[in-house]
């Protein structure tokens, strides 16, 4: 992972952004970065848009960004609907509660 750091610093183009966004993308690995990842394919993808056709690396950036983006997405609403679930929760302790502190 370092060695790839090291690499893009020194080559800033677009085979270096991608091949490092490649590794922070990877699932389940200690050095996990989605968000880094996206922001290094964010202009490749991008790219496309001004250049007439995009290249082959800019095609694949805009793939890699697209899965990435939709991964980011993914763990948004993951992490919403953990906390619309909590929520919930909450109400039906609380119901339960009142239900039994109640005399009968």
């Amino acid at each position: 992972m370092n060695a790839s750091t090291q690499m893009l610093s020194k080559d800033r183009g677009a085979y270096g952004r991608v091949r490092l966004a490649l590794l922070l993308a990877l699932p389940g690995t200690a050095f996990n970065d989605d968000t880094r990842a996206a922001g290094l394919l964010e202009s490749l993808a991008g790219a496309g848009a001004s250049e007439s056709p995009p290249g082959p690396m800019q095609q694949f950036a805009g793939l890699l960004y697209a899965q990435i983006s939709e991964r980011l997405r993914e763990q948004r609403r993951t992490v919403q609907l953990k906390e619309q679930l909590e929520a919930l929760k909450a109400v039906e302790r609380n119901i339960i509660e009142r239900e039994q502190a109640r005399p009968r």
